[in-house]
């Protein structure tokens, strides 16, 4: 049995035994077999269950669409993954607004219309979708975001995913540098809700990862910014604080903390491969977050990917990788939710929050995907 302190964030998993090594392929199978009993395509969902990429059916779909890529045969329930992929997209017809405070991956409408592009749903998604650039560009919107889960960076990489696997459009790269403008022109200090976070998914580096990588030729215009945010890492831990204003260097996770930044600089180091200076910089960087991640990754948190072991380790390689998701293999998060070690997550099925998440990272360990998920996999 795991013993915990009342408050703590995660447990030493250093120091006690690992569980049994896992089977990432059966644990794929399992995972999503579970998502597809426990939440399956329905007729109809509630406003509450439409999350975008975040949770819901449209975040499932999209983990379908990627194992679809690299794993067309696997069967879950005696089904394909295109067959999971497009019964999941088929009944979601989501009226939810598009506006600059609500366009990023969260955004059901948006994140609908570039999974259906991507995963060939038939019909005309892209142009829908770029019919919404424009009120994203408004002056002067009380409220407007610039962060990934529902900001403008969000919008960047609904735009970049359908980039990556439609036909080419022109209209697609003018849309990306319009919006790449617009949220530079509303920096370099971005806020959310009054604060200037720092995070991959609220913050200055998720803004500038998909800034570089939705248009690699800004990399040299934003590496002071990227600098600055490599900057605040913590020398004694390796972390980073969740807010410029908090100074705390408290939570390690990949919406706020050192797996969000490790993720980041992992995808965006390829474009100063020509400056070693600034390499070496982020390879250190990546190096003592890495440290900080696999002390602290083991949270006491319900495995997930945005806040939970699972995100963790897909911000690790190898080894440490592994080791921290044999914490992550369902017969182990089950014993810990019933001994009351890990707290229950509020979305059991979806893909940042729930169990589809946990399939993500046993694909990554299979090498069926790389990065994360709906952040820096396109």
């Amino acid at each position: 049995m795991i013993h915990k302190h009342a408050m703590a964030r995660y447990i030493n998993h250093t120091t006690i035994a690992t569980p049994p090594p896992a089977n990432p392929s059966q644990e794929i199978i399992a995972s999503l077999t579970n998502v597809v009993t426990g939440f399956p395509p329905r007729n109809t969902y509630s406003k509450h269950d439409l999350q975008g990429l975040y949770s819901g059916p449209t975040s499932i779909a999209y983990l379908f669409f990627h194992l679809s890529k690299s794993s067309p045969d696997l069967l879950i329930a005696e089904r394909k993954p295109d067959y999971w992929c497009n019964r999941y997209l088929s009944h979601s017809h989501p009226q939810i607004l598009v506006r600059p405070s609500r366009c990023g991956v969260a955004n059901e409408t948006l994140a609908h219309l570039s999974v259906g592009a991507v995963a060939g749903q038939g019909g005309n998604f892209v142009d829908p979708f770029l019919g919404f650039v424009p009120a994203l560009l408004a002056e002067n919107v009380e409220g407007a975001s610039n962060e990934w889960l529902y900001g403008r960076a969000g919008t960047l990489y609904l735009l970049r995913l359908m980039r990556a696997y439609t036909p080419p459009n022109t209209r697609l790269d003018e849309a990306i540098t319009a919006i790449i403008d617009k949220v530079l022109e509303e920096g370099p200090t971005w806020f959310w809700h009054g604060k200037e976070y720092l995070g991959a998914v609220h913050g200055s580096i998720g803004i500038l990862t998909q800034i570089v990588l939705s248009e690699p030729a800004r990399a040299a215009q934003i590496k002071g910014l990227l600098g600055e945010s490599i900057a605040a890492q913590s020398s004694e831990t390796g972390n980073w604080p969740s807010s410029a204003e908090s100074g705390r260097e408290h939570l390690v996770q990949f919406c706020h903390g050192a797996s969000g930044f490790a993720v980041s600089l992992l995808a965006t180091r390829q474009y100063y491969t020509h400056d070693s200076e600034f390499l070496e910089t982020i390879n250190e960087a990546i190096k003592r977050g890495r440290w900080c991640i696999y002390e602290r990754g083991l949270l006491t948190k319900e495995s997930c990917l945005c806040h939970g072991a699972t995100g963790n380790a897909v911000a690790l390689e190898g080894e440490s990788r592994e080791g921290l998701m044999q914490w992550c293999q369902r017969t182990v998060v089950e014993q810990g939710l019933k001994e009351g070690v890990f707290v229950r997550s509020d979305d059991a099925w979806g893909l940042f929050c729930g169990e589809a998440g946990r399939a993500w990272g046993w694909m990554v360990v299979e090498s069926f995907g790389e990065g994360m998920v709906g952040y820096s996999d396109v």
